[in-house]
């Protein structure tokens, strides 16, 4: 009898072995993923000049389209800014880094640029009344994105001068195959209330004591990139 009963249990383990060696193969089959894309039109929320992924600390344009001009910072240059001889300065004080922001939803890398024009400095009480020969100077831009692949990026064009009532300068550009997204050109300093990187000049002889003035920029977002 023990020995018929050890043979029985034997041939079980085996027949379960067996079993276990001829599982089914797995059924595949694919299926489709597709979307069809078009360029964006909805306003870009400014974002923030230190660390782009972030929202931005003031209220943008509002403006819309494939091409637009999100946020430009306006610029105070001070006060009780006193004459001096020859040449008078300030430097721009601002509560946080100043910057211009763009964005290009077109999709097609078409490249662009970003000019800025220097409306004469015009007394508030008297418009006859404007300073001759007067300068706002941009210098040590730093070019910013949200995109995570920083590539085919936009670039800064440098040192750029801008004379009041005078011609326009590219300040921040993207040529063809780059410059898609959001892009920001910004001034940063260690002291933001006495920021050198934006200043303004003009002859001293051309100016007039306890008198305000003020200036309209231009910015204007050019499709296309520009030399």
């Amino acid at each position: 009898m023990k020995k018929a009963l050890s043979i029985v249990l034997l041939s079980t383990a085996i027949l379960v072995t067996a079993t276990s060696v001829h599982a089914a193969e797995p059924k595949k089959i694919d299926s489709d993923a597709t979307i069809q894309m078009k360029a964006g039109t909805k306003p870009v929320d400014p974002v923030d000049p230190v660390d782009p992924t972030k929202p931005g600390p003031d209220t943008g344009t509002g403006q819309g389209g494939e091409m637009q001009i999100n946020y430009v910072t306006n610029l105070d240059f001070g006060s009780d800014v006193a004459i001096t001889s020859g040449t008078t300065k300030a430097n721009v004080g601002t509560k946080f880094v100043p910057y211009f922001q763009i964005s290009d939803l077109r999709g097609t890398g078409a490249g662009w640029a970003l000019k800025a024009t220097l409306g004469d400095f015009v007394s508030k009480t008297d418009s006859s009344r404007k300073i001759a020969g007067a300068t706002l100077t941009f210098d040590n831009p730093k070019i910013m994105t949200n995109n995570s692949d920083k590539t085919e990026a936009a670039e800064g064009t440098g040192k750029q001068v801008l004379t009041a009532g005078g011609g326009s300068s590219v300040m921040m550009k993207a040529a063809k195959g780059n410059g898609r997204g959001t892009w920001l050109v910004t001034y940063p300093a260690k002291d933001l209330k006495d920021n050198s990187n934006i200043k303004f000049e003009a002859p001293s002889k051309n100016i007039d004591s306890n008198t305000q003035y003020g200036a309209k920029i231009t910015w204007e977002l050019y499709d296309g990139p520009m030399v």
